[in-house]
């Protein structure tokens, strides 16, 4: 229910939102696992899970999770190819 609302939302509102990708904690909140997508990203970019313990994980869910603030990227490196 969740992932499908929330996709649909992303989708709709692209303006808003560009692009996003929407996690999911484990139980323990240790790992996150890619529930869905939006917007123009690369498969490279949207890793299908994170480990929030891993020093230096390239998404810095660890961070949000612990501050409960957003953290904004420099994606400008980043592949754009949905491939």
């Amino acid at each position: 229910m969740y992932k499908t609302s929330s996709d649909t939302l992303l989708q709709n509102n692209k303006e808003d939102v560009p692009f996003s990708l929407v996690y999911l904690l484990n139980g323990s909140a240790t790992a996150a696992t890619l529930l869905g997508k939006a917007g123009d990203i690369g498969n490279s970019a949207a890793l299908s899970s994170v480990e929030l313990a891993k020093p230096g994980s390239e998404w810095p869910l660890a961070d949000v999770l612990a501050s409960g603030q957003m953290a904004p990227l420099d994606c400008s490196g980043r592949s754009t190819e949905a491939g």
